[in-house]
């Protein structure tokens, strides 16, 4: 019969009679019970039962126990008694939580472990862990109703026994042994540190050594009437600005003359301001650029060596060039200058002659040695060659010329070719072909010129406040011939054919009310003629018309087509840019850059304005290929968002390694020490990327995207790139450092799907992960919540991996027994010295003395790195000749620390009978950091193996609110989900430290660990999974999880699995439920 057999209570058809039984009933097969089973006990009669199994909740009442229990492993979780429960002879196993109205121990209770007996009572409520003697409602740890007697010793907070002739006296650490109580007269006085005595015996004399050599920084003084005046002098004062002094500081001088003198190099790793005068008595050293943002004294000789640039006005009282000097561009020259010598070749024109109305080439003499052709020759008031000079040697348009280019009569003419005197421009009819410009100097204003005005009135009148050539209403009645630029103010009236042989320029409005011909381009404001753009039009633009093409221009929109260009605008589809960089190099706060389909390969790392989203139109159809394959693609800020695109490589065989998908952009520090890549195109600038002005952090997006680049990091988030602060201080709380994502495939063989380090944080749903090495990891104190999500093939599905630094520190207020859960700190700061509260997600390790323990020998100090455990064996080298039918012992050096316990190994031998790997049964606890840990194997087959370690962290539970001032400052009572296993003394320093984790439910795995290469890793293909590469949380990290994987098998935690292949429910936290359950039962039974 079977446990499917039919159920009378489920099946009708199955009936039978109550039947009475007055003999024994013997059963050779199983007995199903669908009811209950009630048995009489008269107290005579008695159940015997070889093996009781019961797989759900059994109840029994008044169950007596009055022999000897004994039992060879029982493990009890539970026990409870709502009425009286006594123990005659009362040898108990290990209780997590024993319950009983009334508990009556008649010889003894005992509770033992290694051989060392104690009593531990853990517990609830505001008397948790408190023990009673005579006393129902103990308040302290040890509350006793009545008087003590001790018969031997008692321990002092210090853990010391006392002397002969000692006291007990409290200070802020507790109480202590003390030497008899001091008399003012004869004994002296007890001094304290902090309220902690110093020492063990009383003063009698106080010896203020000051500065050790004489100094009085420490002077004391007789106040009389028997009192000690001690004053501690500073020349240090402190405000709220800071601390000062008012006496010369030396630094390795003794005797300082100046208020800082430095004897010795000084370095000044930023900026020096000097309000006053600075002298240098010796070199000036400058290796790199220097600026002078103000007027450079100079008193003595400069000597110039090489170049000297100077890109602003400076200014010369004197100067003397003994050699060859060059001026590449205008040189002005406000007063005279002197040469000593005769210079010969061509002076610029542009040089401003001292004294000439107007020179064209002036030797910049006052008064000429030689003037060619001059008025007065000999001394000239002004001579060289000028072009227009009202005076000059050779003058073309001079009223008195000694060659006159148009003149009638050459030598002293009084009509020259443009006179003063003359009301008329005298050419020569037979030269027809040739122009003749006429310029206009005016002879009293400096360098001002003016042009022609027309008036059609008066022909020709040079006014000299004009500066333009102005034309009033002209009428050309024949055809009018435009050689060069021209600009009409007014109105041009033209009757019969204008040809414009050069640019029209109107500034003005210009009417055409018949047809206009354009038998060639138009060109836009912008210079442009649209040359191959289709279906543009003229546009106007606020400032003129530009050809622009279709379409309503956006103001937070920029498109991307595969058919545009980076020179375009974007704000327009068919103005539509190239490439995202080229889009995101103008995108503003809160734009959107959309993508058309197609493939883009982009010059990454692209980065991307604060609160800025690229959208492409299809998940499948915009495709975005990194140009650089080791670099990240896009660098995104607060607020970015990534959607509905995929990530490609130009060569899937390319391995992309450290190419993040998205990623925070780097810190300028790691940029100029080639640890990291700046970005290339599109919003240029360092990280860390922050809040932005809005005083609020929001996770940069990722949704709906794929990544098939081999290698590469979907979500590479990294804290150190991210900082919440815009002003520059973080409010505690606010440096968030996360990313969020929503439907991200990661098929990236050999990649990382999600990368969450440095204290990052990261909230993640439906991430899938294909043929990646890690699906998720989480390193440096990262953590993230992962929900409804996928790992498939690949080497590892989610790894947490050892903790951030530390974050907290802090020392205990008081000694703890071993065994404790429930610690205060005092002064529980984080590294900026703020008062912090620890939190969950934190652990913990204590700073203990070795020296308080005296089972640990031949190590001392104080331990700076946490205790470790045994996590795996790694056999580097299998030996030979050893048995699978008795595989040899494996043993590991004994662990050095307090209350520590021996691991237990297991080998495994393969049938050529080498060691292939090793069980690890118990890992052990309580190694030393600094103790070296030595594996061996029986026999002389001489395999090698080493020991891999984890540390041992105690993580937060619960924390109260720290004391944020006063003596109490930091205070705080934490709760941790473990037990310390061994006593920690009060001052012992502790270190917090933020643990890598992954929090994830729901989890599915798919044959992970049989690869990244898809071809091989199905099963198909003969890819085989390995379900310990499912969760791998080492060094401090962790991985609550629920999962199911590609058989259907469920796993809570690594404690519990229910085998759906096989129906049955196993793993260590459900033994030790089965325990718990049966327990009372098998005590009851007498089992």
């Amino acid at each position: 019969m079977s446990a499917t057999d039919p159920n009378p209570s489920n099946n009708p058809e199955v009936t039978g009679q109550e039947a009475w039984f007055n003999k024994d009933v013997r059963v050779y097969e199983d007995l199903y019970v669908y009811g209950n089973l009630y048995y009489n006990f008269d107290g005579n009669d008695s159940l015997n039962l070889d093996q009781l199994n019961v797989s759900g909740i059994s109840t029994f009442k008044d169950v007596d126990i009055t022999g000897i229990l004994d039992v060879e492993d029982l493990t009890l979780r539970n026990l409870f008694s709502t009425g009286i429960a006594t123990f005659t002879t009362a040898i108990l196993p290990e209780i997590d939580n024993l319950q009983v109205g009334i508990l009556t121990v008649t010889d003894y209770f005992r509770v033992s472990f290694s051989g060392n007996e104690y009593v531990s009572i853990p517990g609830t409520g505001t008397r948790a862990g408190n023990v009673g003697i005579n006393s129902t409602l103990p308040d302290q740890k040890l509350d006793i109703g009545g008087s003590v007697r001790i018969g031997e010793q008692i321990y002092d907070s210090d853990n010391a026994q006392g002397s002969v002739g000692n006291f007990l006296s409290k200070d802020a650490g507790g109480i202590r042994w003390v030497p008899a109580p001091p008399t003012s007269l004869v004994d002296g006085f007890f001094a304290q540190n902090e309220g902690i005595n110093i020492g063990v015996s009383s003063f009698t004399t106080i010896n203020l050594i000051g500065t050790r050599s004489g100094g009085d920084i420490v002077f004391g003084t007789d106040a009389g009437n028997g009192t000690l005046d001690v004053d501690i002098r500073s020349f240090w004062v402190k405000n709220a600005s800071g601390i000062h002094t008012t006496s010369n500081v030396g630094i390795n001088i003794a005797n300082p003359t100046k208020p800082l003198d430095v004897d010795g190099a000084a370095r000044i790793r930023s900026d020096l301001d000097v309000d006053g005068v600075t002298y240098l008595n010796s070199t000036l050293d400058v290796d790199g650029p220097a600026t002078l943002r103000d007027a450079l004294d100079v008193l003595g000789n400069v000597d110039i060596v090489q170049d000297f640039n100077v890109d602003g006005v400076t200014t010369l009282d004197y100067t003397q060039v003994d050699g060859l000097s060059f001026f590449n561009d205008e040189v002005f020259i406000g007063d005279q200058v002197i040469i000593t010598g005769f210079t010969t070749g061509t002076i610029s024109t542009s040089i401003l002659a001292t004294e000439a109305s107007r020179a064209g080439f002036a030797t910049f003499s006052d008064f000429a040695g030689i003037s060619t052709f001059a008025n007065i020759a000999g001394v000239a008031t002004i001579s060289g060659f000028s072009t227009n000079s009202h005076r000059a040697g050779f003058a073309t348009f001079s009223d008195f010329a000694g060659i006159s280019t148009f003149a009638t009569t050459a030598g002293f003419a009084l009509t020259a070719g443009l006179s003063t005197n003359t009301n008329f421009i005298d050419v020569d009819s037979t030269d027809a072909n040739s122009s003749h410009p006429i310029t206009f100097i005016d002879s009293t204003a400096t360098n001002t010129f003016h042009k022609l005005k027309i008036d059609a009135s008066q022909g020709l009148i040079f006014n000299p406040a004009d500066d333009l050539l102005t034309v009033g209403e002209v009428s050309v009645v024949g055809i009018l011939t435009v050689g060069s630029a021209s600009t009409f103010f007014s109105s041009l009236d033209v009757f019969q054919k204008t040809t414009l042989k050069n640019e029209l320029e109107v500034d003005g409005a210009a009417v055409f009310d018949g047809t206009v011909e354009l038998n060639s381009s138009l060109i836009d404001i912008n210079g442009s003629v649209a040359a191959g753009k289709t279906d543009y039009r003229l546009s106007s633009v606020g400032t003129g018309v530009s050809w622009r093409p279709p379409g309503v221009e956006t103001t937070n929109i920029l498109y991307v087509t595969k058919d545009g260009n980076d020179n375009n605008s974007g704000l327009l589809e068919g103005d539509a840019k190239a490439t995202i960089g080229g889009a995101a190099a103008v995108a503003l706060d809160g734009d959107t850059i959309y993508v058309r389909p197609g493939v883009y390969f982009e010059n990454n790392p692209v980065g991307l304005r604060t609160d800025v989203s690229v959208s492409g139109q299809d998940l499948r159809l915009v495709t975005v290929v990194p140009n650089n394959v080791n670099d990240d693609i896009f660098h995104v800020r607060r607020g970015c968002l990534v959607e509905n695109l995929n990530f490609a490589a130009a060569n899937f065989g390319v391995l992309h390694e450290g190419c993040g998908c998205l990623a925070f952009p780097p810190i300028q520090a790691d940029i100029d020490a080639g640890d990291a890549q700046a970005t290339r195109t599109g919003y240029i600038g360092p990280g860390p990327a922050n809040e932005g002005p809005s005083g609020r952090w929001r996770s940069p997006y990722a949704r709906n995207c794929t990544n098939f680049i081999t290698g590469s990091i979907g979500l590479k988030i990294d804290g150190r790139y991210a900082d919440a602060s815009y002003s520059g201080t973080n409010n505690l709380g606010q440096d968030l450092r996360s990313m969020v994502c929503d439907s991200f495939t990661q098929y990236n063989e050999a990649g990382i799907g999600v990368s969450v380090t440095n204290k990052a944080y990261a909230q993640l749903v439906s991430i899938f992960t294909i043929n990646s090495h890690i699906g998720i990891f989480a390193g440096g104190g990262g953590q993230c919540d992962l929900t409804n999500s996928n790992s498939s093939f690949g080497d590892f599905g989610l790894v947490a991996d050892g903790t951030s630094g530390t974050e907290f520190t802090g020392i205990t207020t008081g000694g703890a027994t071993a065994e404790s859960d429930v610690f205060q700190f005092l002064n529980v700061r984080d590294i900026d010295n703020n008062i912090r509260k620890p939190f969950d997600g934190q652990s913990l390790f204590f700073k203990i003395n070795l020296s308080d323990y005296p089972e640990v020998a031949g190590y001392s100090g104080i331990l700076t790195q946490p205790m470790r455990t045994i996590r795996s064996i790694k056999i580097t080298n299998g030996g030979s000749g050893y048995s699978a039918a008795a595989p040899p012992n494996v043993l590991v050096t004994a662990p050095a620390g307090p209350e520590g316990i021996l691991a237990e190994l297991s080998a495994n031998v393969s049938a050529a009978g080498t060691i292939t790997s090793v069980d690890v049964i118990a890992s052990g606890r309580n190694f030393l950091p600094i103790q070296p840990i030595e594996v061996t194997f029986s026999g002389t087959g001489g395999a090698v193996g080493i020991a891999i370690t984890d540390p041992i962290l105690f993580t937060v539970d619960d924390a109260t609110e720290p004391v944020q001032s006063g003596v109490n400052a930091g205070l705080t009572t934490v709760t941790f989900n473990e037990f310390i296993p061994y006593s920690v003394a009060q001052g012992v320093g502790v270190e917090f430290l933020r643990i890598s984790r992954i929090i994830t439910s729901s989890h599915s795995f798919e044959y992970v660990g049989a690869g990244t290469d898809i071809n091989r890793a199905n099963p198909f293909q003969g890819g085989e999974p390995i379900p310990a590469n499912e969760i791998v949380a080492i060094n401090g990290g962790q991985v609550p999880f629920t999962s199911t994987d590609q058989k259907g098998n469920f796993r809570i935690g690594q404690g519990l699995e229910i085998n759906q292949t096989t129906s049955t429910i196993s793993g260590r936290d459900f033994n030790r439920a089965i325990q718990a359950n049966l327990t009372p039962l098998i005590l009851a039974l007498g089992g």
